[in-house]
């Protein structure tokens, strides 16, 4: 179904666009400044899982083994990378 231009897509669109870029920056800045860097960048591998999740439940994709394979390998690093992390003494 197309979809007619007018305002209020335009704003629509504006405010999605903004909100999706602007809030979720912030947050990863602000947790970034909490726990450090070196702690929240193992996380940015997590990206790619959830953009699959979001397109297999939003977008009607399939789920297909190679997405649970990469799951399972983006998961399992980031466990074997907090539990092997000892703070400092």
């Amino acid at each position: 179904m197309p979809v007619t231009f007018s305002w209020k897509v335009a704003i629509a669109l504006l405010f999605l666009s903004v909100m999706t870029s602007l809030i979720p920056v912030y947050l990863w800045n602000a947790a970034n400044r909490v726990v450090g860097v070196n702690r929240s960048g193992i996380f940015v591998n997590l990206l790619p899982v959830f953009g699959a999740i979001m397109a297999i439940l939003f977008l009607e994709e399939q789920l297909f083994a190679y997405h649970v394979l990469g799951a399972v390998f983006v998961c399992s690093g980031i466990l074997f990378m907090v539990k092997g992390h000892r703070e400092p003494s």
